[in-house]
């Protein structure tokens, strides 16, 4: 049976998710056939290491702004001679470069984006909608349909499409997650779990009182 989704994304930049707790939840996506994918919390190269020797293979950076700094979070991942990346995998071989994608969440990631898209090794340019709309003064959302939000989106999708790299962006709902698909993105959430459990108790909710 084919998994319902191609990866899971770990937040550790937004949660309350324990250092304790990681190979568990990498192992359950394992098991389920999807990519265990990790948000940053930083750029510290030690604890981006030590993530993909638990067996991440794909890392999101928060707020990328610029070509060096994207060329820096690459750099991390990479064994000698190519980077400093100690080599000692816990639970599995780091033999594969991990997925990297670069967030386009700031005023200074959006002029840089065409920069940042063509860094070798960065896979994606991922956008992150709440923290680029505070940047471009239109205040926190997601699901976006702002005319200076879609704007910066068409600027983002030209920076990616130039270099030939992916293109991805955070999504809270099933509609807005297709239309971003149709629109050419090729990594969505589709989904949060938070936004799951309050779906799914205003659906029993409905039920209950109809």
């Amino acid at each position: 049976m084919s998994p319902a989704v191609d990866a899971v994304t770990v937040d550790l930049q937004h949660s309350e998710i324990r250092n304790s707790r990681l190979a568990d939840l990498i192992r359950a996506i394992d098991l389920g056939g999807a990519h265990p994918m990790a948000r940053l919390a930083g750029s510290d190269p030690a604890e981006i290491g030590r993530l993909l020797d638990l067996g991440f293979t794909g890392l999101i950076m928060p707020n990328v702004t610029s070509a060096p700094a994207a060329a820096r979070f690459v750099n991390a991942t990479r064994y000698p001679p190519r980077g400093p990346r100690s080599y000692g995998p816990v639970r599995k071989k780091g033999e594969a470069d991990p997925w990297l994608w670069a967030m386009i969440e700031s005023s200074e990631g959006l002029e840089a984006a065409a920069q940042i898209a063509a860094v070798d090794g960065i896979d994606g340019l991922f956008v992150g909608p709440g923290d680029l709309g505070l940047s471009l003064g239109i205040g926190v959302g997601q699901n976006r349909q702002e005319p200076e939000f879609v704007e910066a989106l068409s600027r983002i999708r030209e920076a990616a499409a130039l270099a030939g790299c992916g293109l991805g962006i955070h999504s809270t709902e099933l509609a807005y997650s297709k239309k971003m698909f149709e629109e050419g993105f090729s990594l969505v959430t589709v989904w949060v779990d938070v936004a799951a459990v309050h779906s799914s108790l205003r659906t029993v909710e409905k039920g209950l009182s109809s």
